[in-house]
């Protein structure tokens, strides 16, 4: 199974309104290998005052992130009870096959089911996907009350 999601050495940095952002190569299911850029920040961490506020718009980073590593997950009830993530949450990841085009490629936005109580972006992997020419995006979202107290 270690092999099935083997991953390389060469990353691409990518330049974004924000920033940079270093990723991953990794290999589909089929042995193709596609871009991954982890835990990317697409708001300001829901904390404090903004904890139950619209998300506000992150701001730029000076550095180059390492998108190597899944953001962590938003705040759920575990299967014991616990409660389990974080409320710095709201990040999404990138997934791109390495394709020699100029044209533009389909664009697949996945967010995950759970009722609006659990789940999360990364537990979705794009190794199926990176077979066809597609970009995935997976996201996490404030589940619960943090997310949706009038619902």
């Amino acid at each position: 199974m270690y092999n099935y999601f083997k991953e390389s050495s060469q990353p691409r940095v990518v330049e974004t309104s924000c920033g940079s952002i270093k990723g991953i190569v990794s290999k589909s299911r089929d042995g193709r290998e596609f871009d991954e850029w982890r835990g990317i920040p697409y708001a300001k961490p829901p904390v404090g005052p903004l904890r139950f506020a619209s998300p506000q718009p992150i701001g730029p980073w000076e550095k180059v992130r390492d998108g190597s590593k899944f953001g962590p997950r938003c705040p759920e009830i575990g299967v014991f009870g616990n409660t389990v993530g974080d409320e710095d949450c709201l990040y999404l990841n990138v997934a791109a096959p390495k394709v020699e085009t100029t044209e533009l490629l389909p664009v697949m936005v996945f967010i995950h089911g759970g009722g609006f109580q659990s789940g999360c972006g990364s537990i979705y992997h794009p190794h199926f996907f990176m077979d066809e020419n597609v970009i995935l995006v997976t996201l996490n979202y404030r589940l619960g009350a943090i997310g949706f107290l009038n619902t």
